[in-house]
């Protein structure tokens, strides 16, 4: 071998390691960027998902706020302060449906926009209520955070992240649009299936979620997973139609994953490596009286979910 072609040999060999090593002060770096939690959700229908009307919705909820059922302000202070309760499994997100008296209040078209009940005792200190609802029966609050939503009112599939960010001291704030969530990387629709992809830390209290979730083993900055961790995000999964520009239909509830509307949702844990699925084995939607012309009622009936959370 010549001394030329040993010397490249050399050079490139150093090359090579060099490329291979992390960089100064990125191991750490590294290291955090790995425990990211990412939720990955999958919300499966009897059919492909439809864009024959323009109305129809596709929601994914979430709750990240409250620690109880019952409004307790001294548990829940801490959620204007954008902090999670110590303890307690979140409340809501309830379907009780649109509420047209409050039209064009924000959110009133929403699926999960009731929420307490104004002529009941029980929660007559509840700033969630409804004030306008003046039914006998009162309703259970209703808690949310975030919403994703899914529509094709122009052809084409878009997703809307809509923000709930003071759902306890000022339960009349909606934000619409906060962040831009781009197809192919952070959600797809592949026939009857819609894919979410969300990082934790991008909900509502999630940092706090994380951190929560997050044990420290050694130097500043260093963590690892503990085996089990004491927060959840509570989830409900809706399609249902908006209300028309114009005209008296209302925005209604066509199928929800909770079948009763009192359920709060289902629990979601927030664990690296944790998965969260089941299934529905509903004929049809909960309404299908209220399915539109042209839309197949497949298409809006819930068959399973599946929620992965990775690194």
């Amino acid at each position: 071998m010549t001394p030329g072609i040993l010397a490249r040999g050399l050079a490139l060999c150093g090359l090579m390691a060099a490329l291979s090593s992390p960089l100064p002060g990125c191991a750490n770096s590294a290291t955090l960027a790995a425990l990211e939690p990412v939720m990955r959700v999958e919300v499966r229908f009897k059919k492909p998902l439809s864009t024959a009307s323009p109305r129809l919705r596709y929601h994914i909820v979430f709750n990240t706020a409250t620690a109880a059922d019952l409004p307790d302000p001294a548990t829940e202070a801490a959620e204007a302060a954008g902090l999670l309760p110590a303890s307690g499994e979140a409340a809501g997100p309830r379907c009780y449906g649109s509420w047209g008296r409050d039209r064009p209040l924000d959110g009133w078209n929403l699926p999960f926009y009731l929420s307490g009940g104004a002529t009941s005792s029980l929660f007559a200190e509840d700033p969630r209520k409804t004030f306008s609802f003046t039914g006998t029966q009162p309703l259970l609050p209703v808690t949310w955070t975030d919403c994703f939503t899914l529509s094709a009112e122009t052809g084409d599939w878009r997703i809307t992240q809509m923000r709930h960010p003071n759902p306890i001291s000022n339960p009349k704030r909606v934000l619409f649009d906060v962040r831009t969530l781009q197809r192919g990387q952070d959600w797809t629709v592949d026939g009857a299936t819609w894919m979410l992809q969300v990082r934790v830390s991008d909900l509502l209290n999630g940092k706090a979620i994380v951190e929560a979730n997050r044990k420290k083993t050694g130097p500043a900055g260093s963590f690892v997973m503990p085996p089990s961790g004491n927060r959840v995000v509570m989830a409900n999964f809706v399609a249902a139609l908006d209300a028309p520009p114009v005209g008296q239909d209302q925005a209604v509830i066509l199928d929800r994953w909770t079948i009763a509307e009192n359920d709060p949702g289902v629990v979601l844990r927030t664990i690296v490596g944790i998965q969260d699925q089941a299934q529905q084995f509903r004929p049809a939607p909960l309404f299908p009286q209220l399915v539109p012309a042209g839309v197949d009622a497949d298409s809006v009936t819930l068959a399973s979910y599946n929620v992965q959370v990775r690194q």
